[in-house]
C-alpha cells in the first residue's frame, strides 16, 4: 500500500498545482513529508489529501494564506469542511474497465484551468451542432481528457470529443482521431462538478494504493450532464484514471 505520492499525483488528487503547493509550504500550511535536495521533487502523503482540499476550498474564497493557517490552528472550520477531512469513503465504488481503441469528433486545445469549463461548455456545442449536418451518428456520451499539466501546472490540454459512427466531416478547429486503447480505474462522480476533487481523492488513494497508476490523461465521461439535465444533483460523471494491468 502506498502510504506517500509524488506531487503529480497529488496535485491530481487535491486539484492544487505545483505552484500552489509551494506557497502552502513556504506558509507552513502544508509541507511536504519528503524532499529531494539535490532534484527538488517532493512527496506527500496519502492523509494529506483532505487537508490539502480543505486548504484550497477556503483559498477559493480569497482568504489570505494568514487567515487560513488561523482558521485550522483554531479549529474553527464549518461542518461541511470538518466532514472534508474524514477522508474520501473506503467504501467507493471502483472498477477496472478496458477500453477498445474509438473514433471520435474532437476539439483540443491547451487551457488555463480556470476557463476549462467554460471551455468544454462552448467546445460542446460546436461538436453537437456537426451532428445537425453531418454525416457521422453520435456512439457515446460526451467526454474529455484532462492531461497531467492542467493538474500540475494550472495550464495543459484539454480534449473534448464524442465517439461517432460514420463518415465525419471535420469543420473549423474540429478534427477527428482515433483514440487507442487504455486501461483506466473508473468511478462515478454524482453531483455536480465543483465537489469532483472528493471522487479524485477517492480513486486516486485506490491507484495509488494498489500501485497501478501510470502517466497519461485523465477521462471523464458526462453520462448526464447540462445539456441532460439543468438540476447538477442529476449530474453523473465517469472519471477514468489511467493504470496497467500485469
Amino acid at each position: 500500500m502506498a502510504t506517500v505520492v509524488c506531487s503529480g499525483d497529488f496535485a491530481r488528487m487535491t486539484f492544487l498545482s505545483v505552484k500552489a503547493l509551494r506557497q502552502y509550504e513556504e506558509a507552513g500550511l502544508l509541507e511536504p513529508v519528503a524532499i529531494d535536495r539535490a532534484l527538488g521533487y517532493r512527496k506527500y502523503a496519502m492523509a494529506q489529501v483532505p487537508m490539502a482540499q480543505v486548504i484550497r476550498r477556503l483559498c477559493a474564497t480569497g482568504m489570505p494564506l494568514d487567515d487560513v493557517k488561523a482558521m485550522l490552528k483554531a479549529g474553527d472550520l464549518p461542518a461541511s469542511l470538518r466532514q472534508l477531512l474524514e477522508g474520501p469513503s473506503a467504501n467507493a465504488q471502483i472498477e477496472l474497465r478496458g477500453l477498445a481503441s474509438k473514433r471520435v469528433l474532437a476539439i483540443r486545445e491547451r487551457v488555463s484551468a480556470d476557463q476549462v469549463d467554460l471551455w468544454r461548455r462552448a467546445a460542446f456545442e460546436e461538436l453537437r451542432a456537426a451532428f445537425h449536418h453531418g454525416r457521422a451518428h453520435r456512439a457515446g456520451a460526451d467526454a474529455s481528457l484532462r492531461a497531467s499539466d492542467l493538474f500540475e501546472h494550472d495550464v495543459g490540454e484539454v480534449t473534448a470529443f464524442v465517439p461517432i459512427e460514420g463518415a465525419a466531416d471535420p469543420e473549423g478547429r474540429m478534427v477527428e482521431i482515433v483514440l487507442p486503447a487504455s486501461e483506466v480505474a473508473v468511478i462515478t462522480h454524482e453531483g455536480p462538478l465543483d465537489t469532483v476533487d472528493q471522487s479524485f481523492a477517492a480513486l486516486g488513494t485506490y491507484v495509488n494504493d494498489h500501485t497501478m497508476g501510470m502517466a497519461g490523461p485523465i477521462l471523464e465521461n458526462y453520462l448526464v450532464g447540462p445539456h441532460d439535465a439543468s438540476d447538477e444533483r442529476a449530474h453523473r460523471t465517469e472519471i477514468g484514471w489511467p493504470i496497467f494491468r500485469s
